[in-house]
């Protein structure tokens, strides 16, 4: 099969896919203010998988190429894709995990909070490694 031709085409040597967010409201988000009891957002779960199949595809095409995820940190977007399932499949695939801080909190959270405090990056990366799943060399 030949190389997956990121290299070629984009005149760099990785890829980092940004899905936001697998699984959750991905744009829609935009046309809600708050995600509320009484208001829930689409899901769609299928996404999860698709998202694991598509970095593994990358992986397989091209084993070379520098390969990271942007994956969110706001509890309720990391949980609906990112479960541990999830992320022990995709973590041999990958060599890094971009976490997004800057997006712990947002317009559709009803309460102030800090979005990238350091409590809030040691619940991310404690939460993305499972345990050990996930090397924090990586993160």
């Amino acid at each position: 099969m030949p190389p997956f031709p990121s290299e070629r085409l984009t005149c760099s040597d990785g890829i980092d896919l940004d899905w936001e967010f697998p699984v959750g409201n991905g744009a829609f988000y935009k046309a809600c203010e708050i995600d509320t009891e009484d208001h829930k957002l689409p899901e769609r779960p299928y996404e999860a998988d698709a998202y694991v199949d598509l970095v593994q595809h990358i992986r397989h095409l091209d084993a070379d190429t520098i390969l990271s995820v942007a994956v969110p940190a706001r509890k309720e977007d990391r949980e609906l894709a990112f479960t541990k399932e999830t992320v022990e499949k995709m973590d041999p695939c990958l060599d890094e995990w971009n976490l997004m801080t800057y997006d712990a909190m947002n317009r559709r959270d009803q309460k102030a909070l800090h979005h990238a405090g350091s409590a809030v990056i040691k619940d991310v990366v404690e939460y993305y490694q499972f345990g050990d799943v996930v090397d924090k060399k990586k993160m």
